[in-house]
């Protein structure tokens, strides 16, 4: 049995051995080759040793290095290739060679599409779990707009046009960086004087102009009247030229601490872009980049500040283009003003080469024509600056919406300090990295990252995501680039959400089952494989090690797919443990500060505000504002107070207590002579009028305080401090919530009280201070220390202001209000009766009541005949003057009717509600004399010959056409003539009202130390 056995051994290591030698993969003279052979040889001498221990001798030899040398010397085409099977062809580098062939054409393509299989399940999870509840998130609705206000609906008119005269809007050499702050405040815009050196404009702009000649249409940003005009998107190192203008943008000594004093430290770059127009370009519409909806300007607390810094890259004239602009106007709503009033920064003169032009991306500006056949193409250099986000569990506020935001995606995510080291900081994959928000250094901090200012666009259908047609283009042009078996079909009716969300879950479904079906194929020839070598090394005689190797291959696969289901697990946890998927979670992320109005009624009347009061509210007061947290200060009645308060508060430091009561009560009735009152925004974001004991109250501590500068400065971060913990989301315990304001409170009120001031609170005081949420007793008023006089304290150490105050700087100047009636009907409050004009354009007013008031300023009124008429602006209103007998109005007596011309000869008043009087008129057509009531009965405006009107056409409510009355006819029309010399005659009064543009009379608005406002 012994000899059998070492027989049939030896017989499978010789055929072995004639495989190996016939094996085509391997070289008969390479060393794998007789490494092969000389171990055979030793196993073979191995067995024979151990026969001959057990009495038996070998009948067999070895076979040296002859074989395969005769092996050599055969022809190899005459190896039989088939019996090469499992890895009895490879041993050695043979072995490396197959393994790293098995890798790459098995392991490989398996191990991929694996990866991207698990990457396409984390994105659908991720996108389902978080991505698309935080698009429900960014949504701002009008239930965020009616509590998020921060200001009013404010329509601008000329005479919040602060400046017709370029001159005034330019950086002068002499103002500290808080004169060019307050420069800022007043105009929201200022020019700066070389920002860029004029060489490195001319190099910018002769790259700009070579890159427009080569641009594709697909690398076009579209822009506002676009003929003849190009904008492109532009990198911080993608020419150096480039990175030598943002350079010197960043290390600016003027402007860059004015910047960030208006913006905040290391502000976040939002756009960089270049326009060029050349001649043929026309007029673009009058616009501001954000639009009022989605602005701070109202929202402050919802929506970032942004600034645009726009740099002339060479000498500009008014017939290039030299952008137009309308200062004033970026706290405004609405500013019909600037077409007529509005002017290039240039004037008649040159905008210089290397100048540029910091504006509030509120204000309304426009790019003028390019008219000059011989002129050079108009080039700007524009960088758009807003303040960093903030934490992502305190973050609040939206990216402004209406922007174009022309930023390259890879360069969204850095900040200033980013683009001010560009070859060092902006480098790939980082600044992919942080563009996508994954990654950032520990040395940098984030700015608004791609992902999530899309996200707040797309939610709100914003700048385009709300155009189907646009979205029809991007699918048909292939989409986000990802190949056709994995691109969804544009389907009628889709949204952006959409698409995103099927183009997520087909990518999904096609990896996991292109995943399913190459395992099942290869492990099917993998099985099959196996089985094969099993069965032909049996045949033979031979060993298989076809399994094992099966095995250990599956073995190795499963290994990659563990540790990337594991990989993904423990990424997948760090998502979903974040703040921000926590916050998504809880519905927390990017929510309103504000909390949502009580149903308590405040007892104070709702006021219809106008440009003349003086706005006071809470919810500016923050920080991370920036420079818009002064921003009330610097708007209408607020200037006027401003001035009144720090003239006063020169005479309050040397009067006795009463005299500063008498000081503080003719201040009041003046304003009130001015029709300025003093607004509050409460809880509900209603503006209402506060009692005359609370406004005396507070304008006492406004003019004390001003005579106590440290104690202002004090004053005023602690209004900051209180707003914070009210609506401030990093604080949420009692501590914050109740405890430190009261201490806060108190801490105030020694010091105060020590220099004769008891505060004053506008909303709800802490508990614990006062037990009555108005103050508006006698108590509030101020307690000095001592009888006598009122004690300010010794202020040597402070500096006092001059007779040469740095307002001499920084004027202000604009145009005289153009409605002088709002003197007799301005203070309208909730529940007013008024006269409207019909839909606001009609020349026909009605008696009826104001029944809401949103916005501050948008007027729902409802007539007497049960009409309601919406969104009146406060000019298309008048409170309510009697009719008296003898006046002309018109009438009707049935429903049905006409309206026609009467006198009234008689009124019988309503002894329970005066809408209910009666009239009895006499019809002017047919001396009829009818009793109709209030209801039936409206005023128009008569007009004369040479009177400016606007003409209304039947049914085109939205175009009005200037005209002229030329001619009064006897049935009671009149003959217009408009202003291209075309006439109409015999048209009806009510077909046309007065313009708004009446006239614009500027004069210079500098404050002086006298109360030049409101008398004493």
């Amino acid at each position: 049995m012994n000899q059998e056995y070492s027989k049939e051994q030896a017989d499978e290591l010789q055929s072995l051995r004639q495989l190996i030698l016939q094996c085509p993969a391997v070289d008969p003279n390479s060393e794998a080759m007789l490494f092969a052979l000389k171990t055979l040889d030793e196993v073979k001498e191995e067995q024979m040793k151990g026969l001959l221990l057990n009495g038996k001798k070998g009948q067999y030899t070895s076979h040296g290095e002859d074989d395969a040398q005769n092996l050599t010397q055969s022809d190899p085409l005459k190896r039989p290739k088939e019996y090469c099977t499992g890895n009895r062809c490879g041993i050695g580098g043979g072995n490396k060679v197959m393994g790293a062939i098995r890798f790459i054409v098995m392991e490989l393509p398996l191990v991929a599409l694996f990866t991207l299989c698990v990457i396409a399940c984390m994105t659908s999870y991720i996108y389902d779990e978080y991505l698309d509840p935080q698009f429900d998130l960014f949504v701002y609705d009008e239930v965020n707009r009616t509590r998020d206000l921060t200001f009013y609906n404010r329509e601008c008119s000329p005479n919040e046009i602060t400046t017709l005269n370029p001159e005034d809007l330019y950086i002068q050499k002499h103002y500290t960086t808080n004169d060019n702050v307050e420069h800022m405040l007043t105009h929201g815009m200022s020019i700066y004087r070389d920002i860029l050196k004029q060489e490195t404009a001319a190099e910018l702009r002769d790259w700009v102009l070579e890159r427009n000649k080569s641009m594709k249409r697909k690398d076009e940003i579209d822009v506002l009247s676009n003929t003849n005009r190009w904008s492109f998107y532009i990198g911080a190192n993608d020419h150096p030229s480039v990175t030598k203008a943002i350079h010197e943008v960043v290390t600016h000594q003027v402007f860059r601490p004015a910047l960030e004093k208006i913006v905040g430290a290391n502000p976040a770059i939002i756009e960089m872009t270049a326009i060029t127009s050349a001649y043929g370009a026309e007029d673009q519409d009058w616009h501001h980049d954000i639009i009022a909806e989605g602005s701070p300007a109202k929202y402050a607390q919802s929506f970032i500040p942004s600034y645009s810094l726009f740099m002339a890259l060479q000498d500009t004239t008014a017939a290039m283009g030299a952008t137009e602009v309308c200062p004033g106007t970026y706290m405004c709503s609405i500013a019909w003003a600037c077409d007529e009033y509005g002017f290039q920064v240039s004037g008649s003169g040159q905008w210089k080469q290397g100048d540029a032009i910091f504006m509030n991306q509120q204000s309304f500006h426009r790019g003028a024509a390019h008219v000059d056949p011989d002129g050079p193409h108009r080039a700007l250099f524009i960088i758009t600056f807003a303040p960093r986000p903030m934490d992502i569990r305190y973050e609040t506020r939206l990216i402004g919406q209406g922007g174009s935001y022309s930023l390259r995606w890879d360069m969204w995510g850095h900040t200033l300090d980013d683009f001010e080291h560009a070859k060092e900081k902006m480098r790939q994959p980082w600044t992919s990295l942080k563009a996508l928000g994954l990654y950032k250094p520990v040395d940098s901090q984030w700015g608004w990252d791609w992902i999530t200012q899309q996200s707040m666009r797309l939610a709100n259908d914003d700048t385009g995501y709300g155009d189907e047609e646009k979205l029809q283009e991007f699918v048909r042009n292939r989409g986000i680039g990802l190949p056709k078996f994995l691109s969804v079909s544009f389907a009628e009716g889709m949204s952006w959400r959409d698409y995103l969300r099927k183009t997520v879950t087909r990518c999904k479904i096609v990896l996991i089952k292109a995943n399913v079906m190459l395992n099942a194929i290869l492990l099917c020839i993998a099985l099959l494989r196996s089985i094969i070598g099993t069965l032909v090394a049996r045949r033979k005689g031979l060993q298989s090690s076809s399994v094992r190797n099966t095995l250990r291959v599956l073995r190795r696969i499963m290994l990659y797919y563990t540790v990337l289901v594991l990989a993904a697990i423990g990424i997948l946890r760090i998502i979903c443990n974040s703040y921000w998927a926590m916050g998504i979670k809880n519905r927390t992320l990017y929510s309103s500060p504000f909390p949502i109005p009580s149903g308590n009624g405040d007892p104070r009347p709702v006021a219809v505000v106008t440009k003349y009061d003086v706005l006071l509210n809470d919810r500016l007061d923050f920080k991370n504002l920036g420079s818009l947290s002064d921003a009330l200060d610097y708007q209408g009645g607020n200037i006027k107070f401003r001035a009144t308060v720090r003239a006063a508060s020169k005479f309050a430091r040397h009067l006795k207590t009463e005299d500063v009561m008498r000081l503080v009560l003719s201040v009041l009735n003046g304003m009130r002579r001015e029709v300025c009152r003093l607004l509050y925004q409460n809880e509900s974001t209603d503006w209402v009028v506060l009692s005359d004991s609370d406004a005396t109250a507070f304008t006492m501590q406004a003019i004390l305080l001003e005579s106590v500068p440290i104690l202002k400065a004090l004053h005023k971060e602690t209004r900051f401090l209180l707003a914070s913990y009210k609506y401030g989301r990093q604080y949420k315990g009692a501590m914050a919530k109740l405890h430190s304001p009261l201490h806060i409170h108190a801490i105030m009120k020694l010091l105060m009280n020590r220099i004769g001031i008891k505060p004053f609170y506008l909303g709800s005081p802490p508990t614990g201070l006062v037990h009555v949420k108005y103050l508006n007793t006698e108590e509030t008023f101020i307690v000095p220390t001592k009888r006598s006089t009122l004690q300010i304290p010794l202020t040597s150490s402070v500096k006092l202001p001059t007779s040469r105050s740095r307002k001499e700087h920084v004027k202000r100047t604009y145009s005289m209000p153009w409605n002088v009636t709002i003197h007799k009907n301005g203070m309208l409050v909730l529940g007013d009766i008024v006269e409207a004009q019909y839909n606001g354009i009609y020349n026909e007013y009605y008696k009826g009541k104001i029944v809401k008031i949103k916005e501050g300023s948008i007027v729902d009124v409802e007539y007497t005949d049960g009409e309601l008429d919406l969104s009146l602006e406060p000019h298309h209103l008048r409170k309510f003057v009697p009719y008296t007998v003898g006046e002309e109005v018109q009438v009707k007596a049935s429903t049905n009717e006409q309206y026609l011309d009467a006198e009234i000869i008689k009124i019988i008043s309503s002894s329970s509600d005066s809408n209910d009087d009666q009239l009895i008129v006499r019809l002017v057509e047919n001396q009829k004399k009818l009793m109709v009531s209030t209801g039936s009965v409206r005023r128009i405006k008569k007009f004369f010959v040479g009177d400016v009107v606007e003409f209304v056409p039947d049914g085109e409510d939205e175009y009005m056409f200037r005209a002229t009355v030329v001619k009064e006819n006897v049935d009671g029309t009149v003959n217009i003539k408009f202003e291209d010399g075309e006439t109409m005659r015999y048209v009806e009064m009510i077909s046309f009202s007065e313009p708004k543009r009446k006239f614009l009379q500027i004069y210079s608005r500098q404050f002086s130390t006298t109360l030049t406002y409101f008398a004493l």
